[in-house]
């Protein structure tokens, strides 16, 4: 089974359900794991991040008798059918891959917001990144929607901390803080190693994200 032997605080707190609230890289933690405390969400979202945390450091998406790929879309649409949601039914309606499907599907139907400094995601919102790989090996910064997470927390500082699936480490927790997007110890490394860069110096998640998406105000 893959683990995270180097869990952040965050991670500690919203994997093993710690008593104290405040558990978040920078601050009182907006959300508390489900039969703790809701503070405010919504049964759908806390099924997904309920869900999210069955997740982390699993080495099989394997779901309600479904297998799921083991990369970045296997992982957020597992989480999402832990949660009683079947994202892939929609898939046949749109072009390219996972990423750019839900991406697509979220402008659709009105559910997506750019990122920006002061943007308010919530935990259950899937989270877009641009570049964090030169998927088309031309070495230029022209790689849209090449990965996506989903936000489990968001503290009162800003802090999101977001499961996705590392290519190397597996389905773990890690953070960024759009408030500070260079302040490396608030935000993860995103692009992949051995990737090009640009010059500009950007590699953290917060470099690179690009959206977020409610897919669970989807219609039912």
């Amino acid at each position: 089974m893959k683990t995270s032997a180097q869990a952040s605080p965050t991670l500690v707190a919203v994997a093993l359900v710690a008593v104290v609230l405040s558990g978040c890289t920078t601050g009182q933690a907006r959300y508390a794991p489900p039969g703790l405390a809701g503070h405010g969400l919504g049964e759908r979202q806390q099924r997904l991040v309920r869900s999210a945390h069955d997740l982390i450091g699993m080495d099989r998406l394997y779901v309600g008798g479904t297998e799921y790929r083991d990369d970045c879309t296997g992982a957020v649409l597992a989480v999402y059918a832990g949660a009683g949601i079947n994202l892939g039914a929609r898939f046949h309606r749109y072009r390219g891959n996972g990423v750019a499907r839900l991406y697509e599907m979220m402008r659709d139907h009105r559910l997506y917001r750019p990122a920006a400094a002061n943007a308010r995601p919530e935990p259950g919102d899937i989270v877009f990144f641009d570049n964090t790989w030169d998927r088309n090996g031309n070495r230029r910064w022209d790689d849209d929607l090449t990965h996506m997470g989903l936000v489990v927390a968001v503290d009162r500082n800003g802090t999101i901390s977001y499961l996705h699936n590392h290519v190397r480490r597996g389905v773990i927790v890690e953070q960024m803080n759009l408030r500070h997007p260079d302040a490396r110890r608030l935000n993860a490394p995103m692009r992949l190693r051995g990737s090009p860069r640009d010059g500009s110096g950007r590699w953290l998640a917060s470099h690179l994200v690009r959206g977020f998406g409610s897919a669970y105000r989807l219609p039912t």
